[in-house]
């Protein structure tokens, strides 16, 4: 009964401790996202050198995570 109970409050925190992550992750894409324009408008060394930049890949996966997550803990 007690390890029941342990399961089931150990699954509440992980669901709460997703849908943290998701708004964390979207909000940390959005800022890499910002930075990388926000480098491109300077138009020297630092611009985003094309789809395999790093800034736009982290973006990317932060994002593609977040809505993994999403989908599987958003019930």
């Amino acid at each position: 009964m007690n390890s029941d109970k342990a399961e089931g409050r150990a699954v509440t925190a992980r669901k709460k401790a997703a849908l943290v992550a998701v708004k964390k992750l979207d909000a940390a894409a959005d800022a890499v996202s910002a930075f990388a324009l926000a480098c491109a408008m300077c138009a020297d060394a630092s611009s985003p050198r094309g789809d395999d930049d790093g800034r736009r890949l982290l973006a990317q996966n932060m994002r593609e995570y977040a809505g993994h997550l999403s989908s599987v803990y958003d019930k």
